[in-house]
């Protein structure tokens, strides 16, 4: 969370899964979704006080209060490959269709980011300023460790900040974090120029992460 007291995760198991919130001070785990069905994929707002998640049956993006009550409907997606809120609204990935934002009071989701035929893409970032898209983009054939940490300004070009990575997200410390293999790193990013410097530091090895395997499904 924004305040760094909470974290959510989606635990899904058959088919089905909740989405819940672990207290770090006191350990305490609560469902936020259990009245819902098959969640997955939480977000935090800005504020920390709502979560935007993905509905598995319903395939559509939801909104509730991290505090607990009624879920809001969004807008109708398929999986989406990442999502992430900011000041500017929800982005998400909807794979090789391209990468799309909605009001956080729903709506119909806005295409930022148009894709090429044999193109997929994931975890899409509105980097600070909203004038630029930081995303991973890889060839629908081919895994995520072929692919491509890019940032793309809004009606302009796209721009190639790691090759051979994937799971690329912007800090405010001003560090880019990204995967490689089975490995964590981060290297410098100036905002100001949408390029990275100095060399990459490796922050953990060995670290399990999601996928899609060359036919698009989650893994």
């Amino acid at each position: 969370s924004p305040d760094a007291k909470t974290i959510v995760f989606s635990a899904l198991q058959g088919g089905t899964g909740d989405i819940y919130s672990v207290n770090l001070e006191t350990q305490e785990i609560t469902n936020l979704t259990k009245d819902d069905f098959a969640d997955y994929g939480p977000t935090y707002s800005p504020d920390g006080k709502f979560l935007a998640f993905f509905s598995i049956p319903d395939n559509a993006l939801k909104r509730i209060a991290l505090a607990g009550g009624a879920v809001t409907m969004l807008a109708p997606t398929e999986l989406p490959f990442g999502v992430h809120w900011d000041e500017s609204g929800i982005v998400f990935s909807q794979a090789s269709k391209g990468i799309f934002r909605v009001s956080p009071d729903g709506g119909t989701p806005e295409l930022l980011v148009k894709l090429a035929d044999d193109e997929m893409a994931s975890v899409p970032q509105v980097l600070p300023g909203g004038k630029a898209v930081l995303f991973s983009v890889k060839k629908i054939a081919e895994n995520w460790d072929t692919g491509k940490v890019v940032v793309q300004v809004l009606g302009g070009e796209r721009k190639t900040l790691v090759d051979g990575a994937a799971d690329g997200r912007y800090l405010a410390s001003g560090d880019l974090v990204y995967a490689r293999g089975i490995n964590l790193l981060a290297t410098r990013f100036d905002l100001s120029s949408l390029s990275v410097s100095g060399p990459a530091v490796v922050v953990a090895e060995g670290v399990r992460r999601g996928g899609v395997n060359a036919a698009g499904s989650a893994v």
